[in-house]
């Protein structure tokens, strides 16, 4: 005879019977509960977690206090997890339940572009991320806030098939935060860390009076300047492939060769372009910018006076 929380017994209590996640159930991740049906006379459950269906080898072995359990650690990338529960009345323990098996979700995308407190990218820069195993889209999405409330979200697509997006053009001088999510066809995946990024006080316009043929990058003007400048550069559209699009990154350094701004990180067509650079948070000095078009590379000179 032995004593449980309802007084003197000899009963087995019952075996528990899984209810979360469903036998076979996919995408399961962090933070998500495995539950299971409430035994009369209970007092704890014991709970195994294994990658093998033999349980030879445990994830998590031990004694739980109610009949559910919030997953942590939880290993991501589409494993296999197999998992029981025996309850105690703490007298008697029962057999272990049916074995209930679930797979993991799908791995969190690694952010690449724009890097966190990025200051001066273009107003609808190429986001990129890393390639997540077992993923067949992705989920962008770009907030006033960090927090992603759905009236902050000022940008959210889900169709994404490969591992970088350039949305419509955002607003200048505002501060924003993206994330992006894997996915399948199942469902949706775990969201990656969130990255601030800034846009500048920047245009960039096309002259559609002609097409150049050849890439140039032109003298800012004026030049001195304070606090503003224009930069012009042409693309052209001889030797380019079926889309005449090309990636343009156009950026200013300092003197010792940091990074100040980024005035243009895009794919874009054939053309001449200008785009000015406001300077009016940098000191007086010498800056340089510089253009990199697949396979064309210049730099320049400029000089702000104030």
């Amino acid at each position: 005879m032995f004593i449980s929380k309802t007084g003197f017994t000899n009963e087995v209590p019952e075996i528990p019977v899984l209810s979360y996640p469903k036998n076979g159930e996919v995408g399961i991740l962090n933070l998500d509960t495995l539950t299971w049906g409430a035994v009369d006379g209970a007092v704890m459950y014991s709970l195994q977690i294994s990658k093998s269906p033999d349980f030879d080898s445990l994830f998590f072995d031990s004694e739980v206090g109610f009949n559910f359990y919030q997953l942590r650690e939880l290993q991501l990338g589409n494993i296999d997890f197999y998992w029981r529960v025996k309850a105690n009345n703490g007298g008697n323990v029962s057999e272990y339940s049916d074995t209930g098996h679930f797979v993991s979700s799908i791995e969190a995308p690694i952010l690449v572009y724009p890097e966190m407190n990025d200051d001066s990218i273009s107003i609808a820069p190429e986001f990129r991320w890393m390639q997540v195993d077992g993923a067949t889209k992705y989920r962008l999405q770009i907030s006033r806030s960090p927090l992603f409330q759905e009236k902050y979200i000022v940008y959210d697509v889900d169709t994404i098939t490969v591992t970088y997006h350039t949305p419509t053009p955002l607003e200048p001088k505002k501060s924003y935060y993206w994330r992006v999510f894997s996915m399948t066809d199942q469902y949706q995946g775990p969201k990656s860390e969130f990255r601030r990024f800034v846009t500048p006080d920047v245009t960039d316009i096309l002259d559609e009076d002609g097409i150049p043929d050849q890439f140039s990058l032109g003298q800012n003007f004026p030049n001195p300047f304070n606090p503003s400048t224009t930069i012009k550069y042409s693309i052209p559209a001889a030797n380019v492939g079926a889309s005449h699009n090309l990636f343009v990154q156009l950026k200013v350094y300092d003197a010792l060769g940091r990074k100040i701004a980024t005035l243009v990180n895009r794919v874009k067509q054939p053309g001449n372009y200008e785009v000015n650079f406001d300077a009016g948070n940098l000191p007086s000095g010498i800056y340089y910018y510089k253009i990199e078009i697949e396979g064309f590379t210049e730099t320049k000179k400029m000089v702000l006076l104030k």
